[in-house]
C-alpha cells in the first residue's frame, strides 16, 4: 500500500505576502538610517566648526586679535588683480595641528601664484569640510564648507579697501571679521554668546552652464543703496538664467580671501540666494544640507543650529557684534 507524504512549502501568495512585509519593514527602516547617519554628520560639522572657534580664540590668545577675514598685514591694495588677500583659514592653521602647512605659504606671493603656494592649495583640511556636502570640487585644488562672518552689511569693500569710494555712504562694517581688519574680543560689544563667529556655506556646482540656487552666487543688476533693497533684489533675481549665473566656484581654495571662499554676509538667512552686486555690494549668506539649518560657531566657542525660518532681524542681530540688539537664544 503507498501512502502519500505531504511536503510543508510556501505557496506562492505567501512568499509574496512575506516579501511585501520584509519591503515596507525596509521602507520603515531606510528614513531612520538615513536621519541617524545624517545626525552622526551635522554632529561631526559641529566639532569642526568647534574646532575652528577653538583655533580663532587660541589665536586671539596670541596675537591679542580677532584674524583677519580677507587680507594679510602689513596691508596691501585690496583689489581683485593684487590678490594678496589669504583667508582667515590660513591664520588660523597653526592652531588646528596644522603648522607645516601654515609654514608653506608664502604670504608674499599672491594667492594665485604657482608654484609658490601650490602644496598648500591642494591640501585637505578636513576640519574645513562638512561631511554632508554632496559636491565635490574640481582636482588640483582643496575647498571649505565654513566661512566667517562679516556682520550685518552688503559691503565688500570699506575705507582703506574701498580705492573705488563706492561704499562711503554705508554704515561702516559690523562684524567680527573684515578685509584687513581684526579686532579686539573686546569690541564685541553685544557679547561673545550673542554673536555669531562663522558657519557653512554649501560648495558651488563648478558649473557655469547650470544654476543651483543654494551653490551659486548669482550677479544682481542693481546697485542696492540698503541692505534691506539688497535683500530683495537678490531674492528677485532669476536664478534660471544662466547669465546671472556669476560664481559657480564657491569654496574653492581655502588658501583665499575672497567673497565666495571665505566669507559670509548676515543679510540674507540661511540657504536663501547669495548675490554679487558690481563693483562692491553683496548678498552672501549661508547654507548646508542638514535639514532645516546651518550650524553656527558663536563668538564664545559655542556651536548651535540655527533653524533657516529665523527671523530675518534677528539672524542680522545675531551677526552684528555691535549694534546693541538684545536676542535671547530661544530666538534662534
Amino acid at each position: 500500500m503507498n501512502r502519500r507524504f505531504s511536503r510543508p512549502g510556501f505557496t506562492l501568495i505567501e512568499l509574496l505576502v512575506v516579501i511585501a512585509i520584509i519591503a515596507v519593514l525596509i521602507a520603515l527602516l531606510l528614513p531612520a538610517v538615513q536621519s541617524a547617519r545624517e545626525a552622526a554628520r551635522r554632529a561631526q560639522c559641529t566639532n569642526n566648526l568647534k574646532q575652528i572657534g577653538l583655533a580663532v580664540h587660541n589665536y586671539l590668545s596670541t596675537h591679542g586679535r580677532f584674524p583677519i577675514a580677507r587680507g594679510t598685514r602689513p596691508a596691501r591694495p585690496y583689489d581683485i588683480t593684487s590678490r594678496y588677500n589669504y583667508s582667515g583659514f590660513a591664520q588660523i592653521l597653526p592652531f588646528m595641528e596644522q603648522k607645516p602647512v601654515y609654514d608653506a605659504i608664502n604670504f608674499n606671493l599672491t594667492v594665485n601664484v604657482q608654484p609658490g603656494n601650490s602644496t598648500a592649495m591642494v591640501t585637505v583640511i578636513n576640519s574645513f569640510l562638512c561631511p554632508s556636502e554632496s559636491q565635490q570640487v574640481p582636482s588640483g585644488t582643496a575647498g571649505t564648507n565654513y566661512r566667517f562672518n562679516e556682520g550685518a552689511n552688503t559691503l565688500y569693500s570699506y575705507g582703506e579697501t574701498d580705492t573705488g569710494s563706492v561704499n562711503t555712504d554705508q554704515p561702516a562694517p559690523n562684524g567680527p571679521f573684515f578685509p584687513e581688519r581684526s579686532i579686539l574680543l573686546s569690541q564685541v560689544t553685544d557679547g561673545t554668546s550673542g554673536t555669531a563667529m562663522a558657519s557653512e556655506k554649501l560648495f558651488g556646482d563648478f558649473n557655469q552652464g547650470i544654476a543651483t540656487v543654494r551653490r551659486d552666487v548669482y550677479v544682481g543688476s542693481t546697485w542696492p543703496p540698503t541692505m534691506e533693497q539688497a535683500y530683495q533684489d537678490c531674492e528677485a533675481t532669476d536664478n534660471s538664467s544662466v547669465p546671472s549665473n556669476g560664481e559657480s566656484n564657491a569654496g574653492t581654495p581655502w588658501l583665499d580671501g575672497f567673497l565666495h571662499t571665505s566669507i559670509y554676509k548676515s543679510n540674507a538667512t540661511p540657504n536663501k540666494k547669495s548675490c554679487y552686486f558690481y563693483p562692491a555690494r553683496l548678498v552672501m549668506t549661508v547654507s548646508s544640507l542638514h535639514p532645516g539649518g546651518v550650524n553656527v560657531t558663536m563668538c564664545d566657542g559655542s556651536v548651535r543650529f540655527v533653524k533657516e525660518t529665523i527671523d530675518r532681524n534677528t539672524w542680522r542681530a545675531i551677526g552684528s557684534s555691535n549694534g546693541g540688539e538684545v536676542v535671547s537664544a530661544d530666538q534662534y
